[in-house]
């Protein structure tokens, strides 16, 4: 769980200025962001929302898209440099970038609660919930 702190303490520090420039760095911007980039990317997931505007769809896109894999790159990057002495996180070696949207699209919409808190922890607690270690797993 140290570890999982670390991640989000790191990531908040990377994060601030966009949160400053939008004012909302939340959960449920990151979801609604996310909701769009699955849209443009993947039109049969059933994320299309009819008021579509392709360029902020784009953004939508390369935010989400740097944003979570960010958090994942991060985090692999802090457990290969043994600086997570207990990880909470095993991420699968085959998981892509529209399956972490995917992961962490259902877990807001079971977690409503969440949408007010920041990103970080939206992505790490979706993250922690779908891809536990197991006792003695090393990821």
């Amino acid at each position: 769980m140290k570890g999982l702190l670390l991640v989000v303490c790191l990531l908040g520090a990377s994060t601030a200025a966009y949160g400053a420039v939008t004012g909302d760095s939340s959960t449920g911007r990151l979801q609604k962001q996310c909701r769009k980039a699955l849209a443009v990317m993947k039109p049969e997931s059933g994320s299309a929302d009819s008021d579509l505007d392709p360029e902020l769809d784009f953004y939508s896109v390369g935010h989400c898209t740097g944003y979570v894999t960010g958090f994942i790159e991060l985090y692999k990057t802090l457990v290969d440099d043994d600086m997570l002495s207990d990880p909470a996180i095993c991420f699968p070696e085959n998981l892509d970038t529209e399956q972490a949207w995917e992961v962490f699209l259902k877990w807001v919409d079971d977690h409503p609660d969440m949408i007010r808190e920041h990103r970080m922890w939206g992505l790490a607690g979706s993250f922690s919930e779908a891809f536990p270690c197991k006792e003695g797993e090393n990821p």
